[in-house]
């Protein structure tokens, strides 16, 4: 599904990048205080390839829901090897969602959509969240 995903994703953004039929290497590069991912080069027999910062999501895909992305640039990759050494799958890890402040956007319109008000919505979110009126 990797392969796949990745092959599909650098088709339809015309990545100046021969097919590949392999990946040996994939790195991501982190820069942020939260640790979102910067870019994540992918190593081919057709060359290196770069993909930055957001579009990692795009490129990755999501196999649990097919045509979907990654909910958030904040996650690790554990890679799977043949013996041979080429890369035959991965394991994404998310560290949250969205904007990396704790609140799923989608999430919180699907509750709001439900009927829950804001006062139920930001502590499901944030923990321990008391809301009162401060004036």
């Amino acid at each position: 599904m990797l392969l796949a995903n990745l092959r599909a994703y650098r088709k339809s953004s015309h990545a100046p990048l021969d097919d590949f039929r392999s990946i040996s290497n994939i790195e991501l590069v982190r820069g942020t205080p939260g640790g979102r991912v910067l870019a994540m080069t992918v190593t081919t027999p057709a060359g290196l390839w770069t993909i930055l910062s957001d579009q990692t999501r795009w490129a990755l895909g999501r196999p649990s829901r097919p045509g979907s992305i990654l909910p958030a640039s904040n996650f690790t990759l554990e890679l799977r090897r043949d013996k041979r050494g080429r890369i035959t799958g991965a394991t994404a890890r998310g560290k949250g969602y969205g904007h990396g402040v704790g609140l799923c956007q989608c999430g919180a319109i699907g509750r709001a959509r439900a009927g829950q008000s804001y006062r139920t919505i930001l502590p499901h979110y944030y923990s321990g969240t008391i809301i009162e009126t401060v004036y």
